[in-house]
């Protein structure tokens, strides 16, 4: 937690210190933010930034900052309110990098059209040997391919890149391999990745091996427990990790898939890697799946909502996933409007204490499913 009076100081100091030590304050804006303290950062970096008449290159530093904070918090509207209203007679390097940030925002929010649409346009008017961007908005053509499940069109564009690029540095490596798994073909992705030593190209090699059955589902189960136990993996690679826990859990158990699914939507920090992003659906689909199991095994009918209530209530502090699950089927399927109220507040009962990590699995249960959507 940082103090109020903290917070104070560096307001002054971040505005009041000399252009000179630019570097120092923007490194102090990146520590707070990478603290997880996003809206401070970005209320400290509207003190201390310089305007645009005032000077350039320095606002063009702290903008930068700026867009950095905002898409590593995935805060796309924002990212692209201030990508709207950029100054008109900005340097062009800095307003190819202002188009980057924006078709990066676009395919984020699903519209990836409109990604393309920008890239295209760009690609036209730019020629491939004078702007540092050009092979990137490449890459994010692919990318806006992948988000729209456009497979091979994604591959055919993948080929024509390697074609007009020889690119090997890792976060290339791994969209290549990222495309070879999208279209089944799993041994070349794990190829493309030999050597890799990211954690990232790690776990996408393991998903690779897992489809192409090198692995099975306990063992890989087993190795993601394993590395689950390293205190120094980050959030993201540890919201990875149960993101492939949950793709061993479809070959096991519906409790497997539950334990997996809520431990990957409780992080606040979402996985870096397209291949494991997960919707917050699955997790409402496999509560009913293990509710399912769960009411058949105790012969109750089907529409019987009190039965499968009591039970839900029954077994919540003896085994609170199980409870959670028939809970959940009977918030999105129950007709007794009594028992979805009270399945509600059955199902928040069932955590110990709402911590942040609870908080984040709420907010994501209801304000990001289709089936609440409403």
């Amino acid at each position: 937690m940082i103090s109020r009076y903290l917070v104070v100081f560096l307001i002054f100091w971040l505005v009041g210190v000399s252009t000179a030590i630019a570097d120092q304050r923007l490194d102090i804006l990146k520590s707070i933010s990478a603290a997880g303290a996003p809206a401070l950062t970005l209320k400290m970096l509207d003190q201390a930034q310089p305007s645009v008449d005032e000077d350039l290159y320095e606002w063009i530093l702290w903008e930068q900052e700026r867009y950095k904070i905002l898409s590593k918090w995935k805060q796309w509207d924002q990212l692209l309110i201030k990508l709207e209203n950029l100054p008109v007679d900005i340097p062009e390097q800095f307003r190819n990098q202002a188009v980057t940030y924006k078709a990066r925002a676009y395919i984020q929010l699903g519209q990836s059209t409109t990604a393309r649409k920008i890239l295209r346009d760009q690609l036209w008017k730019t020629a491939v040997d004078l702007v540092s961007e050009y092979q990137t908005w490449r890459q994010l053509i692919i990318e806006s391919y992948l988000h729209d499940d456009r497979i091979e069109d994604a591959r055919i564009a993948m080929l024509r890149f390697d074609h007009d690029f020889d690119i090997n540095d890792e976060a290339w490596l791994q969209t290549r391999a990222t495309v070879l798994i999208r279209t089944e073909r799993y041994q070349q992705a794990i190829d493309v990745l030999d050597g890799s030593g990211s954690w990232q190209s790690r776990y996408i090699t393991l998903l690779a091996k897992y489809l192409s059955a090198n692995i099975t589902a306990s063992d890989l189960w087993l190795i993601v427990k394993k590395a689950l136990k390293n205190n120094e993996a980050s959030a993201e690679e540890q919201a990875t990790l149960w993101a492939l826990a949950f793709y061993a859990s479809e070959k096991m158990s519906p409790v497997d898939r539950v334990v997996a699914l809520e431990q990957y939507f409780k992080s606040a920090v979402a996985t870096p890697i397209p291949l494991f992003n997960i919707t917050i659906d699955r997790l409402w689909q496999a509560y009913a799946e293990y509710a399912d199991l769960v009411g058949n095994r105790s012969e109750l009918l089907i529409g019987d909502d009190r039965r499968w209530l009591e039970l839900a209530q029954n077994t919540a502090i003896d085994t609170p996933i199980k409870a959670r699950s028939l809970f959940a089927l009977l918030m999105a399927n129950g007709k007794d409007r009594e028992v979805i109220n009270l399945s509600a507040d059955g199902y928040l009962k069932t955590f110990s204490e709402i911590r942040e990590s609870e908080k984040n699995l709420l907010n994501q249960l209801f304000n990001h499913s289709d089936a609440f959507k409403d």
